[in-house]
């Protein structure tokens, strides 16, 4: 009964926090360091599968289960001065290091038995593709521009294939923060969308540019009446400065979200 609820455990445990934002790992390779964009699950789906194959070992569940309780996202960085370190020898990926103070008692490589060579770890469960990079200049949600990156082809934890990149300078947009809100609050007519009556709603927008920096995708994500919407999206229109940014030589659309509130407050403000 107690290896079922122990396995269960490990189940439950090991669905936490897979597919949130992660800061890069640390890769050492060519005599250098660069960010290594791995999502953590790839380590802890690992453990977790070859800790379901040997079942009776109910000690290192147990570890495991306190691991990622104390330590989640540890191999992604999402947690304060949580990553993993690997590096590559031979065309071989190594996971050398997982970050986390859990491990000042408790050595991470008791989780892979049967990898360790010259005692690392041998990633052979990895297969796939995996971007690097350095020194990105900026970073949004799930993605960071890097002047110089590279896409490493593994499988079965070697390195199969590396293509480099060089990417175009890439441009920021002058509307951060609230700055396209207030834009378009200056530029509407406030008199006649709001006229007598005391007027209270809010307008959810999602905004992207195409590589001349021209608006042409504007989906609002909450009901706003014809009228409204012809006045915002003749302002969005207008704007010709948006985000550049690129990914392995290709252009990444940027994506802003706009949150417009219509009331009276907005309209003493901003009434020209």
């Amino acid at each position: 009964m107690k290896r079922l609820y122990l396995i269960l455990l490990l189940l439950t445990v090991t669905t936490l926090s897979f597919g949130s934002y992660q800061d890069p790992d640390v890769l050492l390779y060519k005599n250098d360091t660069f960010e290594f964009n791995i999502f953590d699950s790839k380590i802890y789906e690992f453990i977790r599968d070859s800790l379901l194959k040997d079942e009776n070992d109910t000690n290192r569940i147990m570890e495991f289960i306190h691991l990622r309780e104390t330590c989640q996202n540890v191999a992604g960085g999402y947690s304060k001065n949580s990553k993993a370190e690997w590096t590559i020898k031979d065309n071989k990926l190594y996971l050398i290091k997982l970050c986390c103070s859990y491990f000042d008692s408790t050595d991470f490589k008791v989780f892979f038995k049967g990898h360790l060579v010259n005692g690392n770890v041998l990633a052979n469960w990895i297969t796939d593709t995996i971007r690097i990079g350095k020194k990105p200049s900026h970073c949004w949600p799930f993605r960071c521009y890097y002047p110089e990156e590279s896409l490493l082809y593994f499988k079965n934890g070697k390195l199969i294939k590396e293509e480099k990149f060089i990417n175009p300078p890439m441009k920021y947009s002058p509307f951060e923060n609230d700055s396209l809100e207030k834009y378009i609050y200056s530029k509407l007519d406030w008199k006649r969308i709001i006229p007598n009556d005391s007027i209270n709603y809010l307008i959810k927008i999602k905004v992207s540019a195409n590589e001349e920096e021209k608006i042409d995708s504007i989906n609002y994500m909450t009901i706003c009446s014809k009228h409204l919407k012809n006045d915002i999206n003749t302002i969005l229109e207008t704007i010709n400065e948006w985000d550049l940014c690129y990914y392995c030589e290709k252009f990444l659309r940027t994506t802003k979200f706009v949150r417009l509130e219509i009331n009276e407050n907005n309209k003493r403000k901003y009434w020209r």
